[in-house]
């Protein structure tokens, strides 16, 4: 009868989920589609008419020694909190309003519109530090048609924050993550991460830090700074056809689809409706675009191999771990052989790149803790100067000045959900971790091998094995806090 039920439920959300997949595909690429708060509001009703009087009457099988049955009941109980006593539907209205902004925000140079891809060009590879300053303006101006909303919807979180009692991102990531004891030290952290970075500054370009402005940190931290290294756009899906042939797989095969699209992500993969993965992604002729497309691969990998299995286990698996696996995918474009032979990259060129990687590698990780720090601070109801706690916080944590705007609510990010920025920070431990045992036992130069460990390991276990034991499986060790800084691959390892 409990699996029966179990089966029911499992079934019914999953449907919930294709409607919402559908939707926002159809919400990206400008067509039709349902709203996503007439779905939350179904949901909602289901969780309280179905769900919570389901859960009410097994209370007693919570403690079963039934791992499987203890997770999925475990993640309903999780969900119904949300859905029932923290107004979740009124969240993801607010938060649908945002991406909309973002979507539908015009870009501007010199009072003429271009493009989002444009102005990332611009503050990548501009030479005019006049002319970043105009392209970084523009995130200033979107931020302020965000920020009522994100004020909105802080509010409404923080509510939730505080009856639960988790002010502390320690018990939030024992309780969204199930990492008992696992304390990730912000200000330490970030001081490593920053030493790092100011020094690769400096020995690379003779540049300071502290003397970088916020609009002139991706000409100095993103990948490729010039078109040297460009990439031209129907080449990038051979490629990822390439090197999944090569690692044992077939893309073809595999139903994942490929739309160039406009959308406020760097890539994005919508999971699986009529047994399709949809990939969508900014045309940019760069190795930083490839490598966002490779992250995007690993999570329609991953629900399209895991696809028939229970859609309530794979629902209860870490959305941390999910960002783990895509992010091993992504790193595969910064092995040194990867460059050298799809790429094509010159030798002499690849220390260069890797350089490059690093620094971006670093930039990106203090983004991720100012956005925690910035979060746990806001849920500790300061909203009076918003602004300034940010530009307090970025500071503190860059060293890098920061003006008192609204830049902070051109992201999406903090849309996404409590702490999301967790689940990239978790993400980086566990590829890191990943690949730095997969590479110490194949050698850099196998990275072909990285795909299919991933896949045996990871994914075609499902959600049968927690994902904690999964990772113990490969790299034999639970995870490990120190893998936050990447390790160098050294230009004679190519």
């Amino acid at each position: 009868m409990l699996k029966h039920k179990l089966e029911e439920i499992s079934n019914c959300l999953e449907r919930f989920s294709e409607r919402e997949d559908k939707a926002k595909f159809n919400m990206y690429m400008n067509l039709p589609h349902e709203r996503l708060e007439s779905i939350e509001n179904e949901r909602l009703a289901y969780y309280k008419n179905v769900i919570e009087p389901f859960i009410k009457t097994y209370k007693m099988n919570f403690f079963c020694k039934n791992d499987e049955l203890y997770r999925k009941i475990q993640y309903l109980t999780k969900n119904c909190i949300q859905y029932i006593h923290f107004n979740k539907v009124s969240l993801s209205s607010i938060a649908q309003d945002i991406i909309q902004n973002c979507i539908k925000f015009n870009f501007a140079i010199d009072g003429k519109n271009v493009s989002r891809s444009k102005i990332l060009k611009i503050l990548e590879s501009s030479s005019d530090p006049k002319l970043r300053k105009k392209a970084w303006d523009n995130f200033v101006l979107l931020g302020e048609k965000n920020k009522r909303l994100y004020v909105k919807l802080f509010h409404l979180r923080s509510e939730e924050i505080k009856i639960l009692k988790f002010l502390d991102i320690k018990q939030w990531i024992n309780y969204q993550y199930g990492l008992k004891n696992f304390d990730i030290n912000i200000s330490s952290i970030a001081h490593d991460v920053r030493r790092e970075l100011a020094n690769l500054l400096e020995n690379l370009y003779n540049v300071k830090l502290s003397n970088l402005k916020p609009w002139d940190v991706d000409y100095f931290c993103s990948f490729t700074p010039n078109d040297k290294f460009s990439i031209q756009e129907n080449q990038f899906e051979n490629i990822l056809k390439k090197t999944l042939k090569s690692s044992g797989y077939d893309l073809n095969k595999m139903k994942i689809r490929f739309y160039k699209v406009e959308i406020p992500y760097d890539g994005l993969c919508i999971g699986t409706f009529f047994d399709e993965a949809k990939i969508l992604y900014n045309p940019r002729k760069t190795i930083e675009s490839l490598s966002y497309l490779f992250h995007e691969l690993g999570h329609a990998f991953h629900t399209i191999r895991q696809k028939g299995n229970d859609y309530l286990l794979a629902s209860a698996e870490s959305s941390a771990f999910s960002e783990g696996v895509a992010t091993c995918f992504e790193k595969i474009v910064m092995n040194p052989l990867f460059l050298k032979q799809e790429l094509k990259v010159k030798k002499d060129d690849i220390f260069f790149l890797l350089k490059r990687m690093q620094l971006k590698y670093l930039y990106d990780i203090l983004k991720m803790l100012i956005g925690v720090e910035f979060e746990r601070n806001v849920y500790l109801q300061n909203y009076d100067n918003i602004d300034q706690l940010y530009s307090n916080i970025y500071q503190e944590i860059t060293g890098i000045e920061h003006p008192q705007n609204s830049f902070w609510a051109s992201t999406i990010h903090f849309a996404r959900d409590i702490y999301s920025l967790l689940d990239y920070l978790l993400a980086e431990m566990i590829s890191n971790q990943t690949l730095y045992t997969i590479y110490k036992k194949q050698g850099y130069k196998n990275y072909l091998y990285v795909i299919p460990l991933i896949d045996k390991y990871y994914i075609l276990p499902g959600g049968k094995i927690d994902w904690k034991e999964k990772i113990k499986s490969l790299t034999n060790s639970y995870l490990i806090p120190r893998f936050f800084i990447h390790w160098n691959i050294q230009n004679d390892e190519v």
